[in-house]
């Protein structure tokens, strides 16, 4: 009897574990690329608000190599950010891709064209978004395609990328696009699509390997890849 009584508090034990493990309630912090950020996190955050009231979320801004650290050191459940290189000890989900395209001042030459080659910005100053990771990958596009870039201007922000560009002080490389010309300056820059055959970056949800995902971290990613879909089809009818 006595032993039929301790299996039932420890079935109860079990089930009780279980049910709050699934429960998706309490403190989840999320690490974003930075550039990212912007675009995903207020839309993110206000999506999982409404949806679960009772779960409190945080966020860490860092470039790609920060956001992984903060995963590896604990300070984060998961990360947001691109996928630049294989990352021992990490699972990632990617959940999006996005295409670089080409960024000019209103009045550049090309502003009105919708597409482009790179070739025909290669005697144009180049203005980088100068981050680790980031900065080798949209120099290696430029290589890829033959152009070694002129490389005028660079700066860790992407707003100040995109009001460098807009003032005229030469063209850029992005991946993400705000809904607006507009810039911090008031000038407006123009995004071109790119006709080379060029790589586009992935995004992805990433955790540590070695854990098992909660039913917090589950809940952010089914948000992000929403937010990601709903973001792709608009563009796609405009």
């Amino acid at each position: 009897r006595d032993s039929h009584r301790l299996f039932d508090a420890l079935s109860d034990t079990i089930e009780s574990i279980r049910a709050e493990q699934d429960e998706i309630r309490g403190t989840i912090t999320i690490a974003c690329f930075s550039t990212l950020a912007p675009f995903l996190l207020p839309q993110l955050l206000g999506r999982l608000q409404r949806q679960y009231p009772d779960l409190a979320v945080s966020t860490i801004e860092s470039d790609h190599e920060g956001s992984i650290a903060a995963l590896r050191g604990g300070r984060a459940e998961v990360a947001i950010t691109y996928v630049f290189t294989e990352e021992e000890g990490i699972e990632r989900r990617i959940v999006g891709e996005f295409p670089p395209h080409v960024l000019v001042h209103a009045e550049h030459a090309l502003a009105d064209r919708g597409r482009v080659s790179l070739a025909e910005l290669a005697d144009d100053p180049f203005v980088l978004l100068d981050l680790p990771s980031s900065r080798d990958y949209f120099l290696g596009i430029l290589r890829q395609v033959g152009i070694a870039p002129k490389l005028k201007y660079r700066s860790s922000s992407y707003e100040t990328v995109r009001s460098m560009v807009a003032t005229g002080l030469g063209y850029s490389l992005l991946n993400q696009r705000p809904q607006i010309e507009d810039t911090y300056t008031g000038a407006h820059a123009v995004a071109l699509e790119i006709e080379d055959d060029v790589p586009s970056l992935s995004i992805a949800i990433s955790s540590l390997a070695q854990t098992q995902r909660s039913a917090r971290a589950e809940a952010v990613e089914e948000a992000i890849r929403e937010l990601i879909g709903e973001a792709q089809r608009h563009r796609s009818a405009g």
